[in-house]
């Protein structure tokens, strides 16, 4: 079994307006080599540094949770969600990573991303709190 390593792309931040509360959001755009459904699972690194580089805040990120917001493309067309591997939708927060396994659109069947990897980012909901 190997762990993938996602890359993130892009960061886009969502604006809290109403500052109730102490959570902040971010969408986190992210693609992946290829990928084999019974043998691998996945990390995205940094997640919460990727934030932080993108908001150039100097505040620490600590990641709450996280949660699939729209799926990425494999080269064959094949639309692919990063998940939890057993909640559908979520995904597993690991200190600063993301981990969990590639989904199909039922949200519970592995997938397998083809050779040419990812052409369309997965795009992820990241809620975190800053300090």
């Amino acid at each position: 079994m190997g762990v993938i390593s996602g890359t993130i792309i892009a960061v886009e931040h969502l604006r809290n307006p109403s500052r109730i509360g102490s959570f902040q959001g971010a969408i986190v755009s992210v693609t992946f080599p290829a990928y084999t459904a019974s043998t691998d699972s996945f990390s995205i690194a940094g997640v919460g540094a990727a934030i932080e580089t993108a908001a150039k805040r100097g505040k620490t990120n600590t990641i709450k949770a996280a949660i699939v917001l729209s799926p990425g493309t494999d080269a064959t067309g094949t639309d692919i969600y990063p998940c939890h591997t057993t909640v559908a939708g979520a995904l597993t927060v690991s200190t600063d990573a993301l981990t969990g396994g590639l989904k199909a659109a039922d949200l519970s069947t592995e997938a397998s991303v083809d050779s040419g990897g990812m052409t369309v980012p997965a795009r992820i909901l990241v809620v975190y709190s800053e300090a």
